[in-house]
């Protein structure tokens, strides 16, 4: 068992921390996740925990400083905007789609 557990993978990026679960998918807004309530992440609960989120966030940033992981596009900062939609090749889908 580990305190908190950090994931990067390109542009998304993860950080639980018992049973909270934060998330960025390729760069959009930080979602928030109670894994003990909602295994399958469909609640985001960012909105309503937002001194958590920020908490999260900040923690995320140390670690990923730590371990060297903010370069090139992947120094981009998490965004306010959802991320962008794909298509199942995972290139991004028009927004005529």
């Amino acid at each position: 068992p580990h305190e908190e557990l950090y994931f990067q993978f390109s542009s998304n990026r993860a950080l639980r921390q018992g049973d909270w679960k934060l998330v960025s998918h390729r760069r959009g807004k930080w979602e928030l996740y109670n894994l003990a309530t909602d295994g399958t992440e469909m609640n985001d609960l960012a909105s309503s925990n937002p001194e958590r989120v920020s908490t999260m966030a900040a923690r995320w940033e140390e670690l990923a400083k730590t371990k060297d992981r903010l370069q090139g596009k992947n120094a981009a900062p998490v965004t306010e905007n959802r991320a962008p939609l794909l298509q199942k090749d995972g290139r991004p889908a028009s927004s005529t789609e």
